[in-house]
């Protein structure tokens, strides 16, 4: 969604993550706030854990749709917030030897990423 509120421009995308907890993506989200958008997604792709890749596929996907839409320079742009959010939790199972059973979780997660223009932005 684009928005134009108080010469402020803001873009908020809604996603819809897979096999992720919020205990695990907490950190990343953090780092990533009130950063540029390109120096968020360097330090999404140089990262180790495998929930950034999540992240950084959401982010740049985020940025292609803006770019299509709009005609506003994406190195501009600022990650404002992102903000994650449980949705549900399947449960299934694996037979395992000896008639055991694991008990399987894929949790799935809302995304909501906001992204706000340079030209507003103002750093405290």
């Amino acid at each position: 969604m684009h928005l134009t509120k108080n010469n402020k421009l803001l873009f908020i995308s809604n996603k819809i993550l897979l096999d992720s907890s919020v205990k695990k993506m907490k950190s990343l989200l953090q780092s990533l706030k009130n950063l540029d958008v390109n120096n968020a997604l360097l330090q999404l792709y140089f990262c180790n854990n495998p929930s950034s890749r999540v992240l950084f596929s959401s982010i740049s996907t985020t940025l292609s749709y803006f770019n299509s839409i709009s005609n506003s320079n994406i190195n501009s742009l600022f990650v404002k917030q992102i903000t994650l959010s449980k949705l549900f939790t399947l449960f299934r199972t694996s037979i395992r030897a000896r008639g055991r059973i694991d008990k399987i979780k894929k949790r799935y997660l809302k995304m909501t990423i906001i992204l706000e223009s340079q030209q507003q932005w103002v750093k405290k």
